[in-house]
């Protein structure tokens, strides 16, 4: 458990040894809880690790960057305009693929949403990724 757990708030923050410090507070804040009010402690564990994470990134200041991209010297302002120009360079369906995606939503609550075959939502997806992450590269100049 504490393994998977690590893994998916390393996926967040990008660095094992701050994954490992917020995995074990979720493990100390687990046993601070009344466990029986808990219905799943596993998703509740994956639920706060997240959250750990994300509040990681925002108090550092940190987010995670692409692969390639010249980002030295550019601040988290900055770095939020680059997201958006490059999401604005994509069709309307692709920016609400990669949103809902983001915020979690499965394939078939995609497709419902958008209005599209649930079969066709992984090609789409990965389409509009590659299109953002070759935007995204070309705005911050690490094209």
């Amino acid at each position: 458990m504490y393994t998977k757990l690590t893994f998916r708030i390393n996926s967040i923050v990008k660095r094992v040894d701050i994954a490992e410090e917020l995995a074990q507070e979720c493990f100390a804040r687990l046993l601070r809880e009344d466990i029986s009010s808990i219905n799943n402690p596993v998703g509740w564990l994956f639920k706060v690790g997240e959250n750990l994470a994300y509040d990681y990134l925002r108090s550092a200041r940190e987010i995670p960057l692409l692969e390639g991209a010249k980002t030295s010297g550019i601040n988290f302002i900055d770095e939020v305009e680059l997201v958006k120009e490059a999401l604005a360079t994509l069709t309307e369906e692709e920016q609400k693929l990669l949103l809902l995606r983001e915020k979690g939503y499965k394939y078939k609550e995609i497709a419902q949403k958008l209005g599209i075959k649930e079969s066709s939502v992984g090609q789409k997806l990965c389409r509009a990724q590659a299109r953002f992450k070759k935007s995204y590269l070309k705005l911050s100049g690490g094209e």
